[in-house]
């Protein structure tokens, strides 16, 4: 069976979520005063823990190659962006 999750992410750096196998992806947003993140996946599957980096506009960003990291979305609010990256494992890593 699917199911809609809703996740919280920091509003900096890494986040890691636990998540079924085969997440999709559905939004990035605000929603009462915090960063969420929606995902829909079958329940049945395994979960798998997934690693979310939210880079604010204007910030640093910490040496990963691009290659590594999945744009997800960005959420404005007020004066602030944050875009949401979520990272998968480099050859040879699980």
């Amino acid at each position: 069976m699917e199911k809609i999750f809703e996740y919280e992410l920091e509003l900096s750096g890494e986040t890691s979520v636990q998540m079924p196998k085969d997440a999709e992806v559905l939004n990035v947003a605000w929603q009462c005063g915090k960063l969420k993140l929606f995902a829909i996946a079958d329940t049945t599957k395994q979960s798998e823990l997934i690693v979310f980096e939210v880079i604010e506009s204007g910030d640093v960003v910490k040496p990963l190659d691009w290659h590594f990291r999945i744009y997800r979305g960005t959420v404005a609010e007020e004066t602030t962006a944050y875009h949401v990256f979520e990272h998968f494992a480099h050859e040879g890593e699980c």
